[in-house]
């Protein structure tokens, strides 16, 4: 049975939940509840214990998480080559293929003889097939029969509408069918699909064994808090509400009144029902603006449940409280709740304007932004003596670009404010995926004293050789007179400020005593003379780093397959790095894409150059964040994704620039999405508008 609590304070649906889990008899089996983000989870957890004085037995998942457990239970094998990782690389392979740049030349010609761009291509293809699978599973479904994808007939297509629609569908679906059918003869009918696991399942659920499996073993699901969801997961929920209880908690903005699109005659009847306003008023009332122009991904979200008359049937609205009209804040909530226009809403005085409980600041730079964000703090703090670090957070647009601008500012501030950075991206800083980052962006071009000295500044590498004393090192580099380059040329004199030349004169310096000319078999030499036992060990460590880096780089130079890369990748983390409990999550990190790597060796045999490898590479452990940090204690910095909509008592925003904020998407010509909007589609404006509402009413 299916069972929908709507309200407009997400504390309001936690606490139902919170009631309704108190309620389950099965108490040998885990609570399933499906959040979208890690952000409300742990905010959900604290206030379970907060409500029942108690949290344990929950197990929470994300929606395609859980999905993926229920294609397990049905013993059906989800492949994981599907994955936009794996499928670059068997597209990378088919468009190199004669056939393929010779019946699609218009599409060849943008990679020709450039296997960088045939790599960025493969990429940007593997990700819209993903989307497909997710958005558009009937364009999947017609190609897996071989057939093409028709547009979609509606109220809004006329013929002209439609034809052209479908010529434009037509042009770009030829070549990404062939590409799509490539990769299905490549990995075989066992490797199975989104579409085709649905279908499966769909098929299994019909099984009266597996019926009595999934009651047995799931006595009711939650899904909590989700500001996203498509008929892919509604319609395997809805399936699943015939047998065990399916509880939704949504937040609505405006549960009282009409702000929808399209909904369903049922809905519709419903909302008069409670409204007591005719139809035509609903529908043609002008709304609030900022409900109206933020709040699309909502739409679409509300308008997907509300086809189905059973959510329609589970509505229950009883949660929901009108805000009251005491501060500014209050006010424009009061507004949006009502969906009040500008001739309608509240009366805003200019004791509101100054109430500060909506503060605008406008800086010159992001340091100037970050020092006003903390003088702004420091003034709540003293003007509420209540205030608790852990009920403040900052959301930025960009957490990379602000981190070291708020620890700028905030570790050299004269009253120090405890503060976390959750969601920052595994780039840069003495970490293990940031130093290995830097090894290999390293050439022969950038081999420079100060680029070789600067990866000593890492512990897990300083550590690796027993290098302690980086003053000395630096010193006997300048003393050496190593510039740049490994070997040098004589040529041009290059060979004399090159690092074998450098590091023969530091190898000397143990073995010669005294600053006499050493003659070489090609050469003389003067050792250094100003280091004696410890200290000349340590440089003859540090001779033991160059060369094993030097050998790092002469690695390189010949093309390998994906598996002799992988092996490189580990051979650099096992000699230049001593791994420990500080990076050990990096590591285990790094080794989750090796592995997804690995297991493209079957399909991918084509040997690649360096630089292709490093930039897929790269590029892949740069797509997750790390994760945790949430709700600590501290003042939390976080991205705007995994606090949305939870509320706090004092919330920051930075980075609202017009330029960054919302996000702006790149149109790809050839993405089929396009070609016909649905609801659910993903889209990066829509989402941001909708999140920054979120915040405002949280």
């Amino acid at each position: 049975m299916i069972y929908l609590y709507i309200a407009n304070k997400i504390e309001e649906l936690s606490k139902k939940f919170a009631d309704n889990t108190r309620n389950n008899k099965a108490v040998f089996e885990p609570e399933i509840v499906i959040t979208q983000t890690s952000g409300m989870k742990h905010w959900l957890s604290l206030q379970i214990a907060k409500e029942q004085g108690v949290f344990a037995n929950f197990q929470f998942v994300k929606p395609n998480n859980f999905i993926n457990q229920l294609y397990q239970w049905a013993g059906i094998t989800q492949s994981t080559v599907y994955s936009t990782e794996n499928l670059k690389w068997l597209i990378y392979q088919f468009l190199d293929e004669i056939e393929f740049k010779k019946e699609y030349h218009f599409v060849a010609i943008y990679y020709e003889n450039d296997n960088t761009k045939r790599l960025q291509l493969s990429v940007k293809i593997a990700d819209l097939f993903d989307q497909y699978l997710l958005y558009r599973q009937e364009y999947i479904a017609a190609w897996n029969k071989g057939k093409f994808a028709k547009v979609k007939k509606n109220e809004d297509n006329d013929k002209a509408s439609l034809k052209e629609k479908q010529a434009h569908l037509d042009k770009h679906q030829k070549w990404q069918k062939y590409l799509w059918q490539k990769i299905k003869e490549r990995l075989g009918d066992e490797a199975l699909d989104k579409v085709m696991l649905k279908e499966l399942f769909k098929k299994k659920i019909k099984e009266v064994s597996f019926q009595e499996k999934i009651k047995k073993h799931y006595q009711q699901i939650s899904l909590f808090g989700l500001s996203v969801i498509t008929d892919y997961h509604i319609e395997i929920f809805h399936t699943l509400s015939t047998w065990i209880d399916i509880r939704l908690y949504f937040l609505n903005p405006a549960p009282e009144t009409y702000w929808y699109d399209n909904v369903s005659e049922k809905f519709l009847m419903y909302l008069e029902e409670k409204t007591k306003k005719s139809r035509h008023e609903l529908i043609q009332h002008k709304g609030n603006e900022l409900l109206t122009n933020y709040s699309r991904l909502a739409k679409d979200t509300f308008n997907i449940l509300f086809r189905e008359e059973d959510f329609v049937n589970a509505i229950d609205d009883s949660l929901t409280q009108e805000p009251q009209k005491e501060s500014l804040l209050k006010k424009i909530q009061n507004d949006i709740y009502n969906n009040l226009n500008q001739e309608e809403r509240n009366e805003i005085s200019l004791s509101d304007i100054k109430d500060g409980s909506i503060r605008i600041a406008s800086s010159y730079t992001i340091v100037r932004e970050v020092e006003a964000l903390y003088n702004q703090l420091l003034d709540a703090f003293e003007k509420n003596k209540n205030l608790k670090l852990n009920e403040v957070v900052v959301q930025l647009i960009d957490v990379d670009a602000y981190t070291p601008y708020i620890q700028a500012v905030f570790n050299n501030a004269p009253v120090y404010l405890p503060y976390t950075i959750a969601d920052r991206s595994f780039y840069g800083g003495d970490t293990l995926v940031g130093v290995l980052e830097s090894i290999l962006n390293l050439t022969e071009e950038d081999f420079t004293s100060e680029n070789v000295v600067q990866l000593l500044n890492s512990q897990f590498i300083r550590n690796r050789f027993g290098i302690n004393n980086l003053q000395l090192i630096r010193e006997a580099v300048r003393e050496s007179n190593i510039r740049f380059g490994i070997k040098g040329k004589k040529e041009d004199e290059s060979y004399y400020v090159s690092w074998l030349f450098g590091l023969e004169k530091m190898i000397l310096s143990y073995a010669v005593a005294g600053s006499e000319a050493f003659h070489t078999k090609n050469d003389i030499t003067y050792p250094l003379d100003s280091y004696e036992n410890t200290e000349a060990e340590e440089l003859l460590r540090f001779v033991a780093f160059v060369k094993q880096l030097i050998s790092v780089l002469e690695k390189r130079k010949d093309e390998k397959t994906l598996l002799q890369w992988t092996a490189y990748i580990s051979s650099i983390l096992s000699e230049m790095f001593l791994i420990n409990d500080e990076n050990t999550y990096d590591y285990k990190y790094i080794q989750k894409h090796l592995l997804a790597t690995e297991q493209m060796q079957e399909f991918m045999e084509e040997k690649i150059s360096y630089d292709i490898f490093k930039k897929s590479f790269v590029d892949a452990l740069f797509t997750e964040s790390r994760s945790g940090q949430f709700i600590t204690g501290n003042i939390t910095f976080c991205s705007m994704i995994p606090m949305r909509s939870i509320p706090f008592k004092w919330v920051g925003m930075l980075g609202l620039d017009a330029d960054k904020f919302p996000r702006k998407e790149n149109k790809i010509a050839f993405n089929l999405i396009d070609v016909e909007y649905k609801r659910g589609d993903r889209n990066a404006k829509n989402n941001d508008k909708y999140l920054f509402l979120e915040t405002l009413l949280s």
